[in-house]
């Protein structure tokens, strides 16, 4: 079985070099991602740029933010490019990410990282 040496500059995870630029926002891109991509989340940026406390405190406030999403994903929430396929519960692509990114377009994308408004949480009432 292969396996990969650890990297030579540790990190305070063990990272190797590749994974830490999984997360990196390179010049440019963070205006192509939708609001929903996993690089924006602040907590992570926290841990990344060593504010652990700041990390731990964003961290509870995104699991709140979660459990609140759930109970407005049970009324009217469905995928922004998947439709469910058959009893199966497959997904398939229909379209519209692609065009979305090119043309940095992402209004109708929830800011899932974000505070929820007022009107957001009467609606889910």
């Amino acid at each position: 079985m292969y396996r990969t040496k650890p990297p030579l500059n540790v990190t305070r995870y063990n990272l190797t070099s590749f994974a830490i630029t999984l997360n990196e926002l390179t010049p440019g891109l963070k205006e192509m991602l939708p609001p929903t991509d996993s690089r924006l989340r602040p907590d992570q940026r926290h841990l990344e740029n060593g504010e652990y406390e700041k990390a731990n405190l964003e961290k509870q406030r995104l699991e709140r933010r979660k459990r609140m999403s759930r109970q407005l994903q049970e009324s009217a929430w469905r995928p922004r490019w998947f439709d469910k396929q058959g009893e199966n519960e497959t997904f398939k692509y229909t379209g519209g990410y692609w065009e979305a990114r090119g043309h940095r377009k992402w209004d109708d994308c929830p800011n899932i990282f974000g505070e929820f408004t007022d009107e957001q949480l009467t609606d889910s009432a």
